[in-house]
């Protein structure tokens, strides 16, 4: 009971930090109807939030593969799935089961575009468990707006020496539609699957709402109206 309780809580504060910091999360391609092993770029703090958010969204549990020393700092997120490094049969047991194993194979956070050199890990859980080797492709990008959105792009299964190539395309497919589309409007061929409503992209503050209102042309900072709306003297 309190096991269950400590991950539901856990859950909260994360679906919480996620409407709080996100503007939306966008998702393409298919995801994995069953087991699998995703292996997917890591250039962002959010990247396993949100694929552990969508993940249970659709029914499937998720166990990811966390470093050493962030698992010293944050233990509690064993509760929601964070294993090891060392850790690697029990991803591929998790995965023969039905879930999703969540690997980062370039082994650290890396910012910028591009991607780094992978190690084998996604592809031996993915043999071992006998499960597809799905890349992952993941973008949090400021797009003019005051928070961040968030891009998940699905690929097809691939064998472990395509690997790194099909991931690098991926990415590289993705940046560019980030960089053609306008800003304004859905990225064309994603689907909203979380939209912070309440953070939208023309919101301020109340101070800035009504210094608009007080000065729009037919607002009270004309000095017609406001003699209209008195009457006469």
């Amino acid at each position: 009971m309190m096991l269950r309780l400590a991950r539901a809580l856990l859950v909260r504060s994360a679906v919480r930090d996620v409407r709080t910091g996100l503007l939306s999360i966008a998702v393409t391609g298919r995801p994995p109807g069953g087991g699998a092993v995703l292996a997917a770029n890591h250039a962002s703090w959010w990247d396993a939030y949100l694929i552990g958010l969508y993940a249970r969204n659709i029914g499937v549990d998720v166990a990811v593969m966390m470093g050493d020393e962030q698992l010293q700092r944050f233990p509690f997120l064993r509760l929601v799935g964070a294993v090891p490094p060392r850790a690697l049969r029990t991803l591929a047991d998790r995965a023969r089961s039905g879930d999703w194993a969540l690997i980062f194979p370039e082994g650290e956070l890396r910012a910028g575009r591009g991607l780094g050199d992978l190690h084998p890990g996604a592809e031996w859980v993915a043999e071992r468990a006998g499960v597809a080797l799905t890349p992952v492709a993941i973008r949090v990008v400021l797009r003019g707006a005051a928070k961040p959105e968030a891009f998940i792009r699905f690929g097809a299964p691939v064998r472990p020496e395509q690997l790194a190539v099909a991931l690098g395309s991926m990415l590289e497919e993705l940046d560019r539609a980030l960089d053609a589309a306008d800003p304004a409007i859905p990225l064309p061929g994603y689907r909203v699957v979380f939209d912070a409503r309440r953070f939208r992209r023309d919101r301020v503050g109340f101070a800035g709402r009504m210094l608009a209102y007080l000065t729009r042309p037919e607002g009270f900072g004309r000095r017609g109206d406001l003699a209209r709306r008195r009457g006469p003297e």
